[in-house]
């Protein structure tokens, strides 16, 4: 069985060689501008490559994910239990978060102007990552002016209804404390 393995292990690791001997070979004795190109198709590519890694947990490093139809299509919410009386008065409540559903007309216009106008200033300009805000944390940090937030509303959401920032969904590389703001920011 090890020597199975074992063989596995050197087929791959040729496979990977010649893959890498390939892809250096296409930037030789190419224009600046080919180069460039490449860079920045290999980049893309890169990036997409990390987020299917995040997100199906490959080889346990970057920690559990939610499910897109159990977790995002049909969430599941923590409610109080309520106690009520014989006579139907409430007597008390039992919970871990005491949450409350209402329905979405129950809640008033005004409510959502608010948030917006106090968490995410550019909602409706984006499409879930602001990149204004999130190159301007990142000069915030690099500068040491003080830290601000980038999350917007939908990446608030993300965080607190799928726990993303719990221990189980950080992984291996989320002990590592500069990767594991970076993994749990992919997951929102």
């Amino acid at each position: 069985m090890l020597d199975k393995l074992r063989k596995i292990f050197v087929l791959v690791i040729k496979k990977l060689g010649a893959f890498f001997r390939w892809y250096k070979n296409l930037y030789k004795g190419r224009a600046w501008y080919t180069k460039t190109i490449l860079g920045f198709c290999s980049s893309i590519v890169a990036f997409f490559l990390y987020l299917g890694m995040v997100d199906i947990n490959f080889l346990w490093l970057f920690g559990s994910s939610p499910g897109y139809f159990s977790g995002i299509l049909d969430p599941q919410v923590s409610e109080a239990s309520e106690i009520y009386s014989a006579d139907g008065k409430m007597i008390g409540k039992f919970f871990n978060e005491n949450r409350t559903p209402v329905k979405y007309d129950e809640v008033s216009p005004s409510f959502f102007k608010a948030l917006v106008d106090t968490e995410d200033e550019r909602f409706y300009k984006h499409l879930g990552i602001d990149p204004i805000g999130l190159f301007g944390a990142v000069k915030d940090a690099a500068t040491h002016h003080g830290a601000r937030g980038a999350s917007t509303i939908t990446q608030q959401l993300a965080k607190n209804m799928f726990r993303v920032r719990k221990n189980y969904s950080t992984g291996l590389l989320g002990k590592i404390p500069g990767l594991r703001i970076l993994i749990m920011k992919s997951k929102e």
